[in-house]
C-alpha cells in the first residue's frame, strides 16, 4: 500500500494542476522549475480492498518561500477515509537552487484548493 499511496500523490498532483489549466510538464518547461519531494507522511486508517473504487482529493497544504506541501486525502467507495497524507516540495532551478515560485507557477497555486481544517490540522506547520 505504500508506495501505492506515494504513486496516488503524484498523480494527484499532476491532476490537480492539469485541472487548473497547466501540467506539471508546463511547469517545468516553461517556468523553468522543478518541484523534488522533500518530505513525505502517510496516516492509514484502513487499507483499500483489492480492486475498490479509491478517490484521492489533492489540495495545497502550505506555502513558504521556497516550498510548498500538498495535502492528500484518500476515500473508499463508500466514502470512509482510508489515509491523509502529505507531500513537500522545494522549487528548484534546473541547478537546483532554491527559488520563490515564479509568477504563473505562484498564480496556479493560489487557484488551487486548500486542504480543510482535518488535513491542516493533523499536518499544519503551526
Amino acid at each position: 500500500h505504500d508506495i501505492n499511496n506515494i504513486l496516488g500523490a503524484v498523480i494527484g498532483r499532476a491532476e490537480m494542476m492539469r485541472s487548473l489549466g497547466r501540467s506539471y510538464r508546463a511547469v517545468e518547461e516553461e517556468d523553468g522549475v522543478l518541484l523534488p519531494v522533500l518530505d513525505a507522511r502517510c496516516r492509514y486508517f484502513r487499507g483499500a480492498r483489492y480492486d475498490e473504487r479509491v478517490t484521492l482529493e489533492t489540495g495545497v497544504l502550505d506555502l513558504a518561500r521556497a516550498t510548498l506541501r500538498f495535502g492528500y486525502r484518500v476515500l473508499g467507495e463508500n466514502g470512509e477515509r482510508c489515509a491523509l497524507g502529505y507531500t513537500e516540495h522545494c522549487v528548484v532551478t534546473r541547478d537546483a537552487k532554491p527559488v520563490r515560485p515564479p509568477q504563473p507557477l505562484a498564480a496556479l497555486l493560489a487557484a488551487a484548493p486548500r486542504v480543510d481544517g482535518e488535513l491542516a490540522a493533523m499536518f499544519g506547520r503551526d
